[in-house]
């Protein structure tokens, strides 16, 4: 660094530039009431953690993330370490169709199934734009040390005018847990920490906003509060490192209805909760219900589904490998309202039962 380098960090040459400057922009989360509670949606340059029981729904409630950024402009990155991208890809067809038409009877399994020619017919109806990125779970070895140059790759084929509208990326890890040591003498502890230190300077480095998905501690699983930042499995950097920590939960269970015992239903009714936000209010709970069948979100009074109608480049590969992308036409959706949540009264939530 040489002395007019120097001179630039001085807090006045910073107040300068920090007027000369935009505001940070945010990227939509695709639900409304959520976009309020984290005041605008992501930001560049921030890490968000989503935690939740296996198979509460994270990786669909992920791909509606996914598709809504993709949606708004922003280049997303979405690196699997359990699904396929042929999966993923069904997920989100199957989420778009629902959105087009609420009353249809095309479920997920249809989808992946491939069952009769109208489902592709429908599918045409939308648009596959290529801001959309699925990195296979076969693609990778699940290293921290791999995202890095993964993150290049979008950067580097990212329009330069993106860059101008302030459409950062996104990245979205699907999931933290299942990240993989470099090397065999790492602890597991050890494993998280490098990963969670290695997306901290993703964020910052590259101005993205990265959103980690995260298993919750057993003890957690049938918590009648808002499930804790203790709770977060793997180690306490998850905790300290991260700007923004969601977490989803199945509503109203106890020792009488186990969470796992509720996720048999196909309609399912989750709590999403701020529990740490580094620029603004926590505690707040987004009611949400979940329709696995046909992997759609809507709010808990059934008024409106969380609608987004934007799909990814995999579909080419899974379903529509004759078509262009020219001949494809966009299908307008719209959000869900911002009056879908509460404030809980402890921000601390302290007296957590675990049963």
């Amino acid at each position: 660094m040489n002395i007019e380098e120097f001179r630039k960090k001085k807090i006045g040459a910073r107040i300068t530039d920090f007027f000369n400057s935009k505001p940070c922009a945010a990227c939509t989360t695709g639900i409304a009431s959520l976009d309020t509670a984290i005041n605008g949606g992501w930001k560049a340059g921030t890490v968000v953690a989503l935690g939740g029981i296996p198979g509460i729904g994270k990786t669909t409630l992920a791909l509606l993330f996914a598709r809504a950024a993709a949606k708004e402009g922003h280049s997303v990155l979405d690196l699997s370490t359990e699904q396929s991208a042929d999966k993923e890809t069904a997920i989100m067809i199957c989420q778009a169709l629902q959105e087009a038409d609420p009353e249809n009877k095309i479920t997920l399994q249809d989808v992946i199934d491939r069952k009769d020619e109208s489902i592709r017919d429908s599918a045409l109806q939308a648009a596959f734009p290529d801001n959309l990125t699925i990195i296979d779970a076969s693609d990778w070895e699940h290293t921290a040390e791999e995202i890095p140059s993964m993150v290049e790759c979008l950067l580097a084929d990212d329009d330069d005018d993106e860059a101008e509208n302030d459409k950062f990326p996104v990245v979205i890890i699907d999931s933290l847990q299942q990240i993989r040591p470099a090397d065999a003498n790492m602890t597991y502890k050890d494993v998280i920490d490098n990963a969670v230190s290695i997306c901290k300077h993703i964020a910052v480095h590259y101005n993205v906003a990265v959103l980690i998905l995260s298993a919750v501690n057993r003890d957690y699983y049938d918590s009648v509060a808002p499930v804790p930042l203790q709770a977060l499995y793997g180690s306490s950097a998850i905790d300290y490192a991260m700007d923004l920590i969601i977490t989803v939960q199945m509503h109203g269970c106890s020792p009488s209805l186990s969470s796992v015992a509720a996720m048999a239903a196909d309609v399912r009714k989750l709590d999403m909760t701020v529990i740490k936000q580094k620029d603004g209010p926590v505690g707040r709970t987004i009611h949400l219900e979940f329709d696995a069948q046909y992997c759609c979100f809507a709010s808990r009074n059934g008024e409106e589904t969380v609608n987004m109608t934007n799909y990814e480049n995999h579909v080419d590969d899974f379903l529509l490998p004759d078509v262009d992308a020219d001949d494809v036409v966009t299908v307008r959706g719209s959000l869900a309202s911002d009056d879908d949540y509460d404030d809980i009264g402890d921000l601390f939530f302290a007296g957590i039962s675990k049963n």
